[in-house]
């Protein structure tokens, strides 16, 4: 995939495509393009995530049993962002995150994110809102299973 594809891919993108072409270009530098298989794992269970993921297409997965037998915890498609965030302590996903089709996203790392959050103001207000909606999701699943 070209720097040419990322920049039209970023400027489409359902969650990041309304910031600003230089924070897209910034993403674009500095990011690694991914492509994952059908039932790769994303993340580990118990695994910190490594990078923020910023996905163009696909799906990933979170699933766990709590007694009743597996069910979706969350997921991601094309347009989502995951992965380690901004201001995130860390968390460890419940169970593995694997792709259930195949799936291609620009990958920052972890080390690189002080630089983005300095860098693109924008895109990192877009991660820090997705990263409380995910926590509170989880906490909506957590309640539910209970």
């Amino acid at each position: 995939m070209t720097s040419e594809d990322v920049m039209a891919r970023l400027a489409e993108h359902r969650a990041l495509g309304g910031a600003p072409v230089a924070e897209h270009a910034w993403l674009c530098d500095h990011g690694t393009v991914r492509r994952l298989a059908l039932g790769q794992i994303v993340t580990a269970k118990g695994a910190q995530a490594t990078e923020l993921m910023v996905v163009f297409e696909g799906h990933m997965v979170i699933r766990a049993d709590s007694g009743a037998g597996a069910h979706k915890v969350f997921e991601w498609r094309g347009g989502d962002v995951s992965g380690v965030m901004p201001y995130s302590r860390g968390a460890s996903p419940p169970s593995n995150t694997v792709c259930e089709a195949p799936t291609v996203m620009l990958t920052i790392a972890r080390e690189l994110l002080p630089e983005m959050i300095r860098e693109c103001p924008s895109v990192t207000t877009v991660l820090v809102h997705a990263m409380v909606d995910r926590a509170r999701q989880f906490t909506t699943n957590s309640l539910r299973d209970e």
